[in-house]
């Protein structure tokens, strides 16, 4: 919907500058209406191309985080399995990146859904388990 400008917003300006005024706003108005769901369309294209190894790995770590769980060891398995993931699937820094953010908006999300103190139960199970699949890596490495 185009917003109309009252009359004194338009003082001083000649009717070929109103008109032009007008056009330009209906033209940014215009971009923006197709421009938004482009976007929306390009990052779901781009979050379906994620190496789901890769974003679960830094979920768990983003999990562990927030729940402040993290351990030596897990940060240990982590970096471990990274480097077998990315080393195994040839994946580059970009993949590593994008998988990371998105990891990070999945946790963000699934925190901000579990409302006031419903982490815990999210922290006492899921985060437990996260911490559980980092560490045993270094446990599965040095047998």
């Amino acid at each position: 919907m185009v917003s109309r400008l009252q009359p004194n917003e338009f003082a001083g300006l000649t009717d070929s500058d109103r008109n032009t005024f007008i056009r330009y706003w209906r033209l940014i108005d215009l971009h923006l209406l197709l421009g938004v769901p482009v976007f929306v369309f390009a990052v779901n294209i781009q979050a379906a191309h994620l190496d789901s190894d890769l974003v679960r790995l830094h979920y768990d770590l983003e999990l562990a985080g927030y729940c402040s769980l993290t351990t030596s060891k897990a940060t240990q398995g982590f970096h471990a399995e990274l480097q077998r993931v990315m080393t195994a699937r040839s994946l580059g820094q970009t993949d590593l990146e994008n998988a990371r953010m998105q990891a990070w908006k999945e946790v963000h999300l699934e925190w901000q859904n579990r409302g006031l103190g419903g982490f815990r139960a999210w922290c006492k199970n899921e985060g437990r388990d996260a911490v559980n699949r980092l560490e045993s890596v270094v446990s599965t490495e040095s047998e």
